[in-house]
């Protein structure tokens, strides 16, 4: 395991469509980030926090990182070279799962590079919950232009919106609309009880953490049982 990160200046490999090419831990390839050019409220980034974080490659060799983040916008990975004052976008094809680290006693944020086999028109898809029945989110940021007259009465501003998934025991992945209704054509086998944990509980899968506990009660819960027909 490397105890940082760094980036160097590699003048023999020059990019001219991207801008300079950079290493991480001198061996992963990473770009500029050039910040886009327009004006807007709100963050193309899933944080406005800078936070550590860590690398995980696709050789499962690891990095740790003092300042990064997730441009759900541009759906890319960043982070900070402190030595040279910039910020450099890190290559997708080496990373098999980056994570963020809040601090403060907050849950790392876990993401995972994604198969494109899943069909899923994101690089990277957050992990709430692992288990034999997994769900995860797709954070997208978008950039809602101003419609309004004069245009400085309604700027524009980025949008964020996450999309869901889960992720079966066939390792099928499957979008879900926050509904009970949509969560049980999913899970038809455990339609009761899914109903009645819903219930007993009043959650509102509208709200992330009532979902995941959902979905972590369908790991465990069994299939309805089925009246004995002679």
């Amino acid at each position: 395991m490397n105890a940082g990160i760094s980036a160097q200046r590699m003048d023999q490999l020059p990019d001219p469509g991207h801008g300079d090419c950079h290493t991480v831990g001198k061996r992963i390839m990473g770009q500029l980030y050039h910040p886009p050019r327009h004006q807007a409220r709100g963050t193309p980034f899933l944080n406005d926090d800078w936070m550590a974080g860590m690398l995980i490659f696709k050789d499962l060799d690891t990095v740790m990182i003092s300042s990064m983040n997730y441009n759900a916008y541009l759906d890319e990975v960043v982070y900070l070279n402190k030595v040279l004052n910039k910020y450099i976008v890190i290559d997708y094809q080496y990373i098999q799962e980056f994570m963020l680290i809040p601090g403060q006693g907050k849950p790392a944020l876990k993401f995972r590079c994604q198969d494109p086999d899943h069909n899923i028109r994101s690089k990277y898809i957050q992990v709430l919950l692992a288990d034999s029945v997994s769900l995860f989110a797709v954070r997208k940021v978008d950039f809602v232009e101003d419609e309004g007259y004069p245009p400085s009465a309604h700027p524009d501003y980025y949008h964020p919106v996450s999309i869901y998934y889960v992720e079966k025991q066939d390792s099928s992945m499957v979008r879900i609309k926050l509904t009970k209704g949509q969560l049980i054509n999913v899970f038809p086998d455990r339609k009761k009880a899914i109903s009645r944990f819903i219930r007993q509980n009043h959650s509102n899968l509208s709200n992330e953490p009532d979902l995941v506990e959902v979905i972590r009660f369908v790991n465990i819960a069994g299939p309805d049982i089925q009246p004995f027909l002679p």
